[in-house]
């Protein structure tokens, strides 16, 4: 039976980030990279044009999804997942009626006057949205019809986070998104809304923007997209919601191909070492342990941090079994050097396995 949930408002976004630092506590959804707006600074190079592929791997996915120990939140990304407003409609119940949290990524196109009433059946489940808030998505959707996404989303008690670009032009950007949120809700719109500054993305479309591939994202810290895969259209499962990565690109070992069982799938992905090394270390540390593992003289250091993560992987996958066992205690010293990961208030381990597969919840 499903659990009672806590009132919408008893969510926000801090809650949902925080969610994110532990494993399997959020996991997403990506719906397909239709789009109607094409903005051109687009991660996936979404496209207008829909592409028919059957949803139903992808129901049966987020069914077992849901079921799983300790999961509390979903996320819904695209492309845009409004657009296809009758299956995203599906996907929401089905995971609001589980008991777990609904948070969707979007543009906010959809709040022209014509659209508002198709998509109030799937705000009713909806705990909160991650709008794209700038010029770029500003190019394409007119003020109005944000404002209006805004209103209607704060009518059912749904949280949003403007997503902001920020170290390539970032004050204009976040001067845009202050003036509509001030126009939506006010001069105490921070009741209302949490502004997110994220750094640019130079996949997709977004390659062709020189000042994007010029930005280097930090990467000192760790990657908590390794911490909640994300299910495709198709049913297979990626090991994070790197814009590559589900569009099946980038090193295998982040991805699995639909097993015809979520549980299945999840269960080969929970499995795989390098998804327990990335929960314990830095992706830029652990592709420089796997460099002086190997003997390698490959030293260049990655500009940003899922290229860390994919040189980490390469790495990792050209070691034989006495290399393993030498990274594994390379990391064990660096651990112990470095102090304990942190820890989460996370219950049992979703699998049993042996080290060095254990999954360390950082």
């Amino acid at each position: 039976m499903a659990s009672i949930m806590n009132p919408k408002s008893s969510f926000r976004w801090g809650d949902f980030e925080a969610l994110r630092r532990i494993p399997l506590a959020t996991m997403g959804v990506f719906m397909s990279s239709y789009c109607p707006v094409e903005c051109a600074h687009c991660a996936v190079s979404a496209s207008s044009r829909l592409v028919e592929r059957s949803p139903e791997p992808m129901i049966r996915g987020v069914e077992e999804m849901v079921q799983v120990p300790g999961l509390e939140a979903v996320a819904v990304t695209g492309g845009e997942p409004f657009a296809e407003v009758e299956l995203l409609k599906t996907l929401t119940t089905l995971v609001h009626n589980a008991g777990k949290r609904v948070v969707i990524y979007t543009s906010g196109y959809w709040g022209r006057a014509d659209t508002l009433e198709s998509v109030a059946p799937v705000l009713h489940s909806v705990d909160g949205l991650i709008l794209g808030m700038d010029l770029y998505h500003r190019a394409h959707i007119p003020d109005g019809d944000l404002i209006n996404a805004m209103r209607i989303a704060r009518d059912y008690g749904a949280w949003v986070a403007p997503q902001v670009i920020y170290c390539v032009d970032g004050d204009a950007h976040l001067a845009y998104a202050r003036s509509i949120l001030e126009e939506a809700y006010g001069a105490r719109w921070e009741t209302h809304a949490t502004i997110v500054k994220n750094p640019p993305v130079p996949s997709g479309r977004a390659e062709n923007i020189k000042s994007f591939n010029h930005f280097g994202s930090p990467l000192g810290g760790y990657c908590y997209s390794i911490n909640g895969p994300t299910l495709l259209r198709d049913g297979t499962l990626a090991a994070c919601c790197n814009e590559d990565i589900v569009l099946h690109r980038g090193p295998r070992q982040l991805r699995v191909e639909y097993r015809g069982s979520f549980h299945q799938s999840l269960e080969e992905l929970e499995r795989r070492p390098i998804l327990g090394y990335l929960r314990k270390l830095p992706p830029t540390v652990l592709a420089s342990l796997a460099s002086r593992c190997l003997k390698s003289e490959d030293s260049v250091q990655p500009a940003r941090l899922c290229q860390a993560c994919w040189a980490f992987a390469d790495r990792y996958a050209c070691m034989d079994d006495s290399q393993k066992e030498r990274f594994a205690e390379m990391v064990d010293i660096y651990l112990e050097i470095q102090g304990s990961p942190q820890e989460h208030s996370r219950g049992e381990l979703l699998f049993d396995v042996a080290e060095p597969e254990q999954v360390s919840h950082v």
